[in-house]
Formats: C-alpha cells, sequence, structure tokens
C-alpha cells in the first residue's frame, strides 16, 4: 500500500521513504510511540476520552495528547522567530531608504527653486515640474531597486532555507515586493514634487 509523502523531518526537509509496519512485528523495543488519530470532536472531550482509554489498558502508559496544530506551530518556533527578526530589519531599512529618498529629493528641490521659478516663468506647467522631480526620483529609485534584486538573486541560497513551497528566485514574489518599493518611494518623492509645483516664479528668482 503506498501513502502520500510525508515530511517527517521538518517543512525544509525533502520527503524521504518510510516503511510503516506493525508495532508488534518491530524487532527493537519502542520507548516512544505516536498515535494519530482524526476527529471532529472537541479537544476537552477528545483528550479525557483518549486518556480513559488508554489507561484501561495501561495506567503506568505517560501518556501526552497535543492537537497536531499545536505540533506544527513547535516545528515552526525557530523559524518564525527568523522571519520575524528579518522582518523588522527589513521594515527599518525601508523606513530609513524612504527618509533619504524624500531628503535627497527635497534637497535637489531647494537647490533648484531657481531653476524651477526661471522654468515657470517661461511657460512651464506645475505638471511639467512634477514630472521632472518625480523622474529625478524614479532614476534614484530604479538603480536602487535594481541593485536589491541583483543583492536578493545573490543571497538566494540562504534564504531557500527560510522558505516553504516557495523558491528563492520566484519571479511572482519579486515582481510584487518591486512594485511595493518603487510605489512607497515614489510616494515619498511626492511631497517634495508637489512643493515644487507651488514655487511662485517670482519668489523664485529673487531666491539666492
Amino acid at each position: 500500500m503506498l501513502l502520500g509523502d510525508v515530511r517527517a523531518n521538518g517543512l525544509e526537509a525533502p520527503p524521504e521513504p518510510v516503511i510503516y509496519t506493525n508495532l508488534l512485528q518491530r524487532p527493537q523495543q519502542q520507548s516512544n510511540v505516536s498515535l494519530v488519530l482524526r476527529t471532529t470532536a472537541a479537544q476537552g472531550t477528545l483528550y479525557n476520552t483518549l486518556l480513559e482509554q488508554i489507561r484501561g489498558l495501561d495506567p503506568t502508559l505517560p501518556v501526552r495528547v497535543r492537537p497536531f496544530t499545536e505540533i506544527f506551530d513547535a516545528s515552526l518556533v525557530h523559524r518564525r522567530f527568523t522571519m520575524i527578526l528579518l522582518g523588522a530589519f527589513a521594515g527599518v531599512a525601508l523606513l530609513l531608504a524612504l527618509v533619504g529618498v524624500h531628503g535627497v529629493i527635497s534637497y535637489a528641490v531647494s537647490e533648484r527653486t531657481r531653476e524651477i521659478g526661471v522654468r515657470m516663468a517661461l511657460g512651464a506647467r506645475p505638471g511639467d515640474v512634477l514630472c521632472m522631480v518625480l523622474g529625478q526620483g524614479a532614476r534614484m529609485v530604479a538603480v536602487g531597486t535594481s541593485v536589491g534584486i541583483l543583492a536578493a538573486l545573490g543571497l538566494s541560497r540562504f534564504l531557500q532555507s527560510l522558505l516553504y513551497e516557495i523558491r528563492a528566485a520566484d519571479a511572482l514574489t519579486y515582481a510584487c515586493v518591486t512594485f511595493f518599493l518603487v510605489f512607497v518611494a515614489l510616494l515619498a518623492c511626492w511631497i517634495p514634487a508637489r512643493r515644487a509645483m507651488k514655487v511662485d516664479p517670482m519668489v523664485a528668482l529673487r531666491y539666492e
């Protein structure tokens, strides 16, 4: 009789060939035996019933009853902690990057106030100024995103050990993350770009 694959050594380990035999046919003495029961009964009711049945067979047996969800969660404790830690560092890095992009674009707008005033005095529309500032930010974002993708691909072997049923070079994951980062970074450029649209040409031409 063939059964489906079972990951007995953790989610990251591939399934290995296993032969299931009758407990009484095993030549060696087993100190630990695990019984798996599928049921729709409530956990509290099931726990008491199982204890009564096992104690009826042998009152001296030490018994531990746990739902499978608890066993599954326990197997992911270390991985979950690692992912939370990496997620926290990634969040801090994203925040620093957004502050940096916003600061650089704001500084560039302040340095180009006179230029923006001249452009608007010569007929440039606020939308043109907005596109100019956002274009400068988009170039910075494009360079940073490209470097980040290359670095992520270089670390794919390390990331593979932390992922389950997701390839380290999964195209959909990279596309979604890239879209999110570009969107958030351009949003950080929006505030200084909006400020540049409101530059008064007469004030800008007197700007020193």
